[in-house]
């Protein structure tokens, strides 16, 4: 392993392309990052503040604005962290709406539905046994 470490850099050509260097965005992604926060921080404090409480809407409110500060960003910079156009791609869309599709049989559908199939098809108490409530896409 270490022969291949010492000798790489001498038997491997160089792939790099020609052109300049990869700028970064980071105002993009302190808004992204900070919109993603304030909205996981809003989602967890809910049930304990209650969903339609002033911090759980202001919460959620601030991280939306932080979304659309995102977008806005995106749009204007010359090296975008998500170039915008990348949506007007049909595969993109498709493996998108697929993917959502998935997650949401995957995770919500058993969650949502698996109580009341216990109750009413098993004839079993729901909270009887609480692995089951774990979705079938982490087992």
């Amino acid at each position: 392993m270490i022969a291949a470490l010492v000798l790489a850099p001498r038997l491997v050509p160089e792939s790099r392309v020609g052109s300049p260097r990869r700028r970064y965005d980071p105002f993009g992604a302190i808004s992204i990052t900070a919109a993603l926060l304030v909205f996981v921080y809003a989602v967890s404090q809910a049930p304990q503040a209650g969903w339609a409480a002033a911090q759980t809407v202001a919460m959620l409110s601030a991280g939306a604005a932080l979304l659309v500060v995102f977008f806005v960003i995106e749009a204007k910079t010359d090296a975008p962290l998500l170039p915008l156009p990348l949506f007007r791609l049909s595969s993109v869309a498709g493996s998108n709406a697929a993917g959502f599709l998935l997650g949401t049989s995957l995770v919500a559908v058993p969650v949502a539905f698996g109580p009341i199939w216990r109750q009413q098809k098993a004839r079993t108490v729901a909270p009887a046994r609480p692995r089951e409530f774990v979705p079938s896409a982490t087992r």
